[in-house]
C-alpha cells in the first residue's frame, strides 16, 4: 500500500497545517485496552495518546544516542584540548576537598564536634 495516497492534513489552532498519515499497527488487547483507558482519563482521542506515546519514545532513543556518544565526543575534547578531567574526578577532588576543610582545625574548638 502506498502511504502517500493516506495522507491528511489538519489545520492546527495557531494556524499552522499539519500533515497526517493513518497507520495500522497490530497491538496487544490489554496494550489497547491501557491507550483507551489512558484517553479517556485525560479526555484526548487514542491517537493523541498514540502519537504522544511515540514522540516520548523518539526522545528516549535520542537520548540513548547521545549518551552512547558521550565517550566519543570526550576522548575527541581530551584529545583536541589536552588531558582533562572529566565529571566524575572532577566531583571526587571537591569532595576531598570538603573533607580537608571539615577535618581540619578551626580556632580553638578544633575540628569536628560530636
Amino acid at each position: 500500500m502506498n502511504p502517500s495516497r493516506r495522507k491528511s492534513s489538519q489545520r492546527l489552532k495557531d494556524g499552522q497545517e499539519k500533515t497526517t498519515v493513518a497507520v495500522t499497527a497490530r497491538i496487544p488487547h490489554e496494550v489497547y485496552e491501557a491507550l483507551r483507558a489512558q484517553a479517556e482519563v485525560r479526555q484526548v482521542s487514542l491517537n493523541a495518546v498514540v502519537a504522544e506515546a511515540i514522540a516520548q519514545y523518539q526522545v528516549q532513543l535520542e537520548r540513548a544516542r547521545i549518551i552512547d556518544e558521550l565517550p566519543i565526543l570526550h576522548a575527541s575534547l581530551k584529545s583536541q584540548h589536552g588531558v582533562g578531567k572529566d565529571s566524575v574526578e572532577l566531583i571526587k577532588e571537591l569532595r576531598t576537598e570538603r573533607v580537608s576543610e571539615i577535618d581540619s582545625p578551626r580556632g580553638e574548638g578544633g575540628g569536628r564536634s560530636g
